[in-house]
């Protein structure tokens, strides 16, 4: 971020670098800048907000997942505002931790990786071979053994006979 002659503007590979190249050139001379500052299109630019993660929605949510979902981004956004309460489970006292709701969580009992196949992979069962369905979806394990827990338990989802192949 830069403040030149009191107008702030960002240079970030964005809109304004894509629609207007000589805005480079304008920090370097001011008399450009004074004259950009001036310029009729101004009048026609409008500050804009983004406030819903439009990739969070898709054409084929049932109502209430579209519900749950907007009631998610919600939480998100009320979070990176600072307006949701956070507590302190440290010894200094600082609030540095946030209590996530439970209807976001994934009940973690004896079955809980079963649980969250079923939340991430929905009719996973007719689904497998839909190439789509399963680029939209994934679930990030933080060892190789998790990795392999859940790979495993999938592939017994699938009907028909296990194949293994090997690279020579």
């Amino acid at each position: 971020m830069r403040t030149l002659l009191g107008v702030s503007w960002s240079f970030s590979g964005g809109i304004l670098d894509k629609n207007f190249p000589w805005l480079h050139m304008a920090v370097v001379n001011p008399l450009l800048l004074l004259q950009s500052i001036g310029h009729r299109f101004w009048n026609d630019c409008h500050v804009m907000h983004l406030r819903i993660k439009m990739r969070l929605r898709t054409a084929d949510q049932s109502g209430e997942t579209a519900e749950g979902m907007e009631a998610f981004v919600r939480w998100i956004l009320q979070v990176g505002e600072g307006e949701v309460q956070g507590i302190s489970i440290s010894e200094d006292g600082k609030p540095n931790w946030i209590k996530i709701p439970q209807e976001f969580l994934i009940q973690n009992d004896k079955d809980g990786v079963q649980n969250l196949i079923a939340a991430i992979y929905p009719n996973f069962v007719t689904e497998y071979t839909n190439w789509l369905y399963l680029r939209e979806r994934g679930i990030l394990a933080p060892t190789n053994d998790d990795v392999d827990e859940i790979n495993s338990i999938m592939l017994s989802m699938i009907p028909g006979d296990v194949k293994n192949l090997y690279e020579l």
